[in-house]
């Protein structure tokens, strides 16, 4: 049985594609052949590579004097929580006499 990889749009024998199964315990073969998967795992574990590598502690940028305040913010009121209060207007409708 012959059937067409989604990636590189080739047909490849059945034997070529890695099988799974369904909720229902079927047999579903996947639509990226075993080549065009194993490809695209090797370009992930790549970019996890360098990120890693990326993501490495760095002292100075930790360091305690690397970011310095804005100069405007010292001067700035802190206001702390602010609630808004709603406000009641009272009037009287028909409805009030029937209440």
């Amino acid at each position: 049985m012959i059937k067409t990889c989604k990636i590189c749009n080739e047909s490849k024998p059945l034997i070529m594609f890695a099988k799974a199964r369904n909720a229902y315990d079927k047999v579903k073969y996947l639509t990226v052949c075993k080549a065009c998967k194993a490809h695209q795992i090797k370009l992930i574990r790549q970019k996890q590579k360098v990120e890693k590598i990326n993501s490495q502690y760095d002292p100075e940028e930790h360091a305690k004097d690397a970011f310095k305040d804005d100069p405007r913010a010292l001067q700035e009121v802190e206001y702390g929580r602010v609630t808004r209060n709603t406000t009641n207007l009272f009037s009287r409708s028909i409805l009030d006499e029937f209440g």
